[in-house]
C-alpha cells in the first residue's frame, strides 16, 4: 500500500499494471482483441462529438466478454491498491465503465471525475510501436497544464485518480498521425462494508 499511497495523498498514481499479480500474457491477447475492433468501427462503436470531447466508445452489448475482462483485471487491481476498501465498479449510465478509442483530432476537455465515483482508473491499450507521443492525459490547475509526468497511453500502462478528496483536474491532449489511443475507463466506487 505504501507504494500507491500518492494516491490519496496527492491524488493520482501513474504506473504500469506489470506491478501486479496478472495474467500479462492474456491481457495482450486482449489488448489485441480490442485494436481488432477498431477494423469495423461503425458496427462496435458509437462516436462522441460535443465541444469538450471527441472519441468512440465500444458498444457493450457486443461486447460484454471484453467489458467484463477489464472489470475483473479493474478489480484486481484496486484489491492490492487498496486492500481496506470493497471496491465495486458503478455500473449506472455514463458513470460505469467504458472502453474509448481516440483517434486524430480525438481530445477531452479539462474536465474532473468527481461525480463518478471514487476513483477513475484508466488502462491503457494501444499498440506502443504506433506512439506518437500524442493522446497523453495532462494534470491540470486553473486551466493551465501541470508539470507531471503521466504515463503514456500505450499498452499495460495506467493513470488512477482519486476523485473524492482531491478530485484533479485533466485533460486529453489532441491525437495526432495514426496513432489509435485505447483507454478501458472504469470509474469505482467505494462497496458497503
Amino acid at each position: 500500500m505504501q507504494k500507491y499511497s500518492e494516491i490519496f495523498t496527492h491524488g493520482y498514481c501513474f504506473g504500469n499494471i506489470q506491478e501486479f499479480d496478472i495474467d500479462y500474457q492474456k491481457f495482450t491477447i486482449m489488448c489485441e482483441t480490442v485494436r481488432e475492433t477498431i477494423l469495423d468501427k461503425e458496427r462496435n462503436y458509437t462516436y462522441c462529438d460535443t465541444m469538450s470531447l471527441r472519441n468512440y466508445i465500444l458498444k457493450k452489448q457486443y461486447h460484454e466478454n471484453i467489458y467484463q475482462y477489464f472489470r475483473d483485471l479493474s478489480l484486481d487491481i484496486m484489491s492490492v491498491i487498496a486492500p481496506e476498501y470493497n471496491y465495486i465498479p458503478i455500473q449506472e449510465g455514463h458513470f460505469g465503465d467504458l472502453l474509448a478509442l481516440m483517434e486524430e483530432r480525438g481530445f477531452s476537455a479539462s474536465h474532473k471525475d468527481g461525480d463518478a465515483g471514487d476513483i477513475t482508473l484508466l488502462i491503457y491499450l494501444s499498440d506502443p510501436k504506433c506512439y506518437n507521443d500524442s493522446g497523453k492525459l495532462s494534470l491540470v490547475d486553473k486551466g493551465k497544464r501541470l508539470d507531471i509526468e503521466t504515463s503514456a497511453p500505450i499498452e499495460g500502462n495506467y493513470t488512477i485518480i482519486e476523485t473524492k478528496i482531491h478530485n484533479v483536474a485533466h485533460k486529453i491532449e489532441k491525437v495526432y498521425g495514426d496513432f489509435k489511443r485505447l483507454a478501458y475507463v472504469a470509474r469505482i466506487k467505494r462497496g458497503n462494508q
